[in-house]
């Protein structure tokens, strides 16, 4: 499984100062793995101290309703999050770009490709509102599985993780760290966004508005995230310890992690252990 970290931001910083907001600025995420230098700045307390509170969900489509709902201020997700939410929010756009998903989005089975090709019904477990959805239809057309076939179990990645190994023909959509216990569980991947070629983006989203309110605190966000990664790289054992109080991310203690340098990004290569 690969994931790359972007280490730049997409949005052009605004110039001048601003008044700090009285309210931090509230950002809601969920435990997908390139999201983890989040998690390091919040244990670190670096968060509270630069006006900025992490919101902790389940799943994409919880961090979506959290915003939509208005409980926070901007929330993490990939592009099929954002255009989603931009049909609410025209003006909701991407201020940091925070990793590029190379393997890290995966579909698992408990049949090989040939056996669900014919199979005559096969139960399928995603996070339906989200770029799950978008994972599934581009391995059916890939391999030419009869969608008529297809019974879909919307669950959120962490309930999906806990699944047993099912007796029918299964598919089961996630991502980092949700598919480790699915992988120790007897599921096998049958291909990954890398082999996919799909492109799936992740970032944070905010609107112009509260980005210009804001703008010092996601300033100083970029400036801390970099700082997060750049210590993954220097102490990465540092870095386990640091986010492992969370629940999920507990797995990352079980990858084997090795960093490269790749056209600018850091590139992040998990080996199952």
């Amino acid at each position: 499984m690969k994931l790359k970290i972007l280490l730049i931001s997409f949005m052009p910083w605004g110039v001048g100062c601003s008044i700090a907001p009285s309210q931090p600025l509230r950002i809601s995420t969920n435990l997908w793995i390139g999201y983890s230098p989040l998690f390091y700045i919040q244990q670190k307390g670096w968060l509270k101290e630069n006006n900025i509170k992490l919101v902790n969900v389940v799943s994409l489509s919880e961090s979506m309703e959290m915003y939509a709902s208005g409980f926070v201020d901007a929330f993490t997700g990939t592009q099929y999050e954002l255009k989603q939410m931009q049909n609410e929010n025209p003006k909701l756009h991407t201020k940091i770009l925070l990793d590029r998903s190379y393997g890290g989005d995966v579909v698992m089975g408990n049949r090989d490709i040939d056996t669900l090709k014919k199979a005559e019904s096969i139960h399928v477990y995603l996070e339906v509102d989200s770029v799950n959805s978008v994972l599934l239809d581009s391995f059916i057309a890939m391999y030419d599985i009869d969608r008529s076939v297809l019974h879909y179990i919307d669950k959120d990645p962490d309930a999906s993780s806990m699944l047993g190994m099912k007796s029918e023909p299964t598919l089961i959509v996630t991502y980092t760290p949700y598919n480790i216990g699915l992988y120790n569980n007897g599921y096998k991947v049958l291909d990954t966004t890398k082999n996919m070629q799909l492109f799936i983006m992740d970032a944070l989203y905010i609107d112009d508005s509260t980005a210009k309110q804001y703008a010092d605190e996601l300033r100083t966000l970029n400036h801390l995230i970099a700082k997060a990664l750049d210590n993954l790289k220097q102490n990465p054992k540092e870095y386990y310890l640091t986010v492992s109080p969370f629940s999920n991310i507990k797995i990352i203690m079980h990858l084997a992690m090795h960093w490269t340098q790749y056209n600018g990004y850091i590139e992040i290569v998990a080996v199952y252990s």
